[in-house]
């Protein structure tokens, strides 16, 4: 019974280093998605697609 006990115990911790893995995971995927966000400039925001050069040869026509 004493091994039995056990090896439920140690079950146990292996699935609890899992889920505190997942939700590490987790908040490390939400933590970069908001720092490229914020890293964007309004260019970007506003997503034109084009970029300075080709602003300029447009304008130059």
């Amino acid at each position: 019974m004493k091994k039995f006990i056990e090896e439920i115990k140690t079950f146990a911790l292996r699935g609890n280093v899992m889920v505190n893995f997942i939700i590490m995971v987790f908040i490390l995927f939400c933590l970069m998605k908001g720092i490229n966000k914020l890293g964007r400039t309004d260019k970007e925001r506003r997503g034109t697609g084009r970029t300075d050069h080709e602003n300029l040869s447009l304008l130059s026509e």
